[in-house]
């Protein structure tokens, strides 16, 4: 078969039509190794032969709970080809959901990186009578094996990658050619389960043809990306996004550079010099955090052109035109300032693609000035992913737009302003839920996202809120918590917000502050050495974080501007999952966890009930 239709088909074209000798690559040892396209695809054999010898048929569903490796994409491709179905598990993720997703997408082997992977599985493998085995990923393997675990805990079966590779040496190479060959494009290739921002994980059942469709005609909305480039890929391969980015830059003939860890993409970076890579808006908002710091303890003239130099790239505007004077300023400023940031990654990216949440466009605007144009996108796990893009010219570029919808994706406006999708790449349904299924997709075939906002004169969707955050305050005026939220954010003071107020009078804010920052500012001012709990309840600190909300409010309606604060001593995380893995606040968790406090900020004495529902 020489057309691409199965993801599986997608390294076979990359070997057929410029096989890369560096088509992947990663760290050991202190050295970067690569790995040719036809070295990969006859690891993908040897585990698809391993998979045959275990017993696995097309159909069967297997977990990764692991951070990016190459073993990671070995072990997606080797499933696919059989007709296996990958679930990726975060490995950020809690043990409970961890748990849940085992026994609900009932995988029969689960592949595992690290220790903390490994114990998390191990804790609920007893639990979980599908799972027989643990495969441990090389790069910790060697560790674990040296520990001597145990193989047998709780009857589930603990397999090192490289025994894992023998078991499968007596299996014959034409029967995966003759599992392969009965996989079709309406076989699943991948349940992703969505963290959610409430309730249980659901689980989406994406087919083959979701996912191609998606990259093949994500590839003609961003043609920029070319054979010859460098992707470093961090991103959990479990996001739908980065893992549809690694089948594009498969397609296209990008070398892929796995990074070592989150923690080191700025030194993996450095030495890859990537073209491009898949970040979301939170990773961008910590970057200028960090610039913002650094920039604040400068002295005299050194700040001075610092400030010069945030100023003029917040102003900038990509792709319209500049008076002479604003060209001069805009060129002192990369000079001095704004193009240190593009060697901080390694001094060659083209351009980051951006999704999961919408950009603040401010935000965009400096690091195009900064010379690291940012591909702003939309979608969702249920649209495998990418609904929209936006372009890197001025006839393809919208400013303050998610994009426009890419080949084959048809959006509308619901009567309520939701955005309705429809195309190859939507979603077969969610696993084991018919009936939510049902909800979300329409008998035309349209997909209800859940998100709200207005398509303009260019067909360029504009994002406003989720649907259900959307509130009424007590004078019946609709509120939109999203964009106020994003507008506290631009303060460096603030790392994350939450706005309530339904049926309120006023609206109100809860603000984790960005603590780094807050401590700085505090030694500045001769106040160093207080806590977190100590500074959100110092009156000099609190009101220095209330007089930068007016400023930032003065796009908004004044019914819709924040008037009180509460400001928590809290780091929202994973862990205390106020975040979820993908990086998205939890609003239900955050108001729940708060409810007190927002309860004196609200409380009444002529209230009928002394008490609110939250």
């Amino acid at each position: 078969m020489n057309s691409i239709e199965r993801t599986f088909d997608i390294p076979r074209f990359q070997k057929r039509s410029y096989p890369l000798e560096n088509a992947f690559n990663y760290k050991r040892d202190g050295e970067w190794c690569a790995v040719s396209i036809e070295e990969f695809l006859t690891q993908a054999d040897t585990v698809s032969k391993t998979f045959i010898a275990l017993g696995l048929k097309k159909g069967d569903n297997i977990s990764i709970i692991s951070e990016n490796c190459m073993e990671w994409s070995v072990v997606d491709i080797a499933a696919s080809q059989l007709g296996i179905v990958v679930v990726p598990i975060y490995p950020n993720m809690s043990p409970k959901d961890a748990h849940y997703i085992l026994e609900h997408s009932s995988s029969k082997l689960c592949f595992a990186q690290s220790v903390v992977d490994w114990k998390k599985i191990d804790a609920v493998a007893n639990q979980i009578k599908a799972c027989h085995y643990t495969v441990i990923f090389p790069q910790n393997g060697d560790a674990l094996e040296a520990g001597n675990p145990s193989a047998q805990k709780s009857g589930d079966t603990i397999l090192f990658w490289s025994d894992f590779l023998k078991l499968g040496r007596s299996v014959s190479e034409s029967l995966i050619r003759d599992f392969s060959d009965r996989v079709s494009s309406e076989d699943l290739a991948t349940i992703l389960y969505t963290s959610g921002t409430t309730g249980k994980p659901k689980g989406v059942m994406l087919p083959h043809r979701n996912i191609v469709s998606n990259v093949l005609d994500g590839h003609e909305s961003l043609p920029v990306v070319k054979k010859g480039m460098r992707a470093l890929s961090f991103l959990p391969i479990s996001h739908a996004l980065e893992r549809a980015a690694i089948f594009l830059y498969i397609y296209r003939g990008v070398s892929v550079y796995y990074a070592e860890s989150l923690d080191k993409i700025s030194a993996n970076a450095r030495e890859v010099s990537p073209n491009t890579m898949v970040v979301v808006p939170r990773l961008l908002e910590k970057i200028y955090e960090t610039i913002m710091i650094r920039g604040g303890g400068l002295k005299g003239f050194k700040k001075l052109i610092f400030n010069f130099a945030i100023r003029e790239g917040l102003r900038y505007r990509p792709f319209e035109a500049l008076s002479i004077w604003g060209r001069l300023k805009l060129s002192i400023a990369r000079k001095l300032v704004l193009d240190k940031w593009g060697e901080a990654f390694g001094g060659a990216l083209d351009f980051m693609l951006c999704a999961g949440a919408k950009l603040n466009d401010e935000l965009l605007s400096i690091f195009y000035a900064a010379r690291i144009p940012i591909v702003q996108g939309y979608g969702m796990t249920e649209t495998s992913p990418v609904i929209t893009l936006n372009g890197m010219s001025k006839e393809t570029f919208c400013y303050g737009a998610v994009g426009h919808p890419i080949k084959g994706v048809e959006v509308k406006l619901a009567a309520d302003g939701e955005f309705l999708v429809r195309g190859p790449n939507v979603m077969k349904g969610y696993y084991k839920d018919p009936e939510i299924t049902q909800e979300t997709i329409d008998e035309e075939g349209f997909l209800h996202t859940g998100d709200v906002g207005v398509i303009n004169d260019r067909g360029y969707l504009l994002l406003t809120d989720r649907k259900k955050d959307i509130f009424k305050n007590s004078g019946g005026k609709y509120i939109a918590p999203l964009p106020v939220e994003t507008a506290l954010k631009k303060s460096p003071f603030i790392d994350q917000a939450v706005v309530v107020g339904e049926g309120e009078k006023f609206t109100t804010a809860v603000i984790q502050p960005n603590f780094e920052v807050l401590k700085s500012w505090c030694k500045d001012q001769g106040w160093g050495g207080l806590s977190n709990a100590e500074m959100v309840k110092d009156a000099r600190i609190i009101k220095k974080i209330e007089s930068l909300v007016p400023p930032l409010m003065k796009d908004f309606g004044r019914w819709e501007q924040v008037k009180k604060l509460i400001v928590v001593p809290d780091v929202w995380s994973v862990e205390t999952l106020e975040i979820t893995p993908t990086t998205k606040v939890r609003r239900k968790v955050v108001i729940k966890k708060y409810a007190q406090e927002i309860e004196q900020v609200y409380w009444d004495p002529n209230r009928l009930s002394g008490k609110r529902n939250f």
